[in-house]
């Protein structure tokens, strides 16, 4: 009796535990918005993700407030002060889900974003697909600057509130093995090895 529970219990494990991906390189992270575009990069958490049970998945990860480049040395310094993201202070940005739903073919991510000491909870539409061989993470959404107290102009730049940001991040199984499994829209002939690794 003990035995047939136990087998459940672990069956039941093995089915709702999505499988967890790192980050590789040439993963972007953007925002544009009136007066203000660039990217932010150093990204680090951890993502677990099965596109087959989507409500199984769990994804908290962080960028550096630090790392925000427009493109103007000068921009960049004044964004990082007090005036702006105050990245001595809040030094992460971070988004948490909190859950997923499938969406028109493609998935709708629930999450608490935290930005600037302030944690509000957003809707991100994203697909998760095999390109060229690689899973791959791609979605968008729009922020509210002063929804997070960010305040005033970026120096003498006129800025607009609302911000659109685009995320791109390719993916490689954090376990080797069973990769056809995982990836989304695997062909029949991937293997245990992800192309260029």
């Amino acid at each position: 009796m003990l035995t047939a529970l136990a087998f459940v219990l672990t069956a039941f494990q093995y089915r709702t535990e999505a499988p967890c991906w790192s980050p590789l390189p040439g993963y972007e992270i953007k925002f544009d918005g009136t007066g203000a575009t660039g990217t932010f990069s150093n990204l680090s958490g951890s993502i677990c993700f099965d596109g087959a049970n989507p409500q199984n998945g769990s994804i908290d990860v962080t960028v550096d407030a630090a790392s925000i480049k427009t493109g103007n040395s000068v921009k960049d310094k004044h964004a990082r002060s007090d005036d702006w993201l105050h990245a001595a202070k809040y030094k992460t940005i971070r988004i948490k889900s909190t859950s997923f739903s499938k969406s028109a073919g493609n998935y709708v991510m629930q999450a608490q974003l935290t930005l600037h000491g302030v944690t509000r909870n957003i809707s991100i539409p994203f697909s998760f697909e095999n390109k060229n061989g690689v899973p791959l993470f791609t979605g968008t959404f729009s922020v509210n600057r002063k929804d997070y107290g960010i305040e005033g102009p970026l120096m003498s730049f006129t800025v607009g509130d609302r911000f659109d940001i685009s995320i791109q991040v390719p993916v490689a199984p954090k376990t080797q093995g069973r990769v056809n499994s995982l990836m989304p829209n695997a062909p029949a002939h991937t293997t245990g090895v992800m192309p260029g690794r």
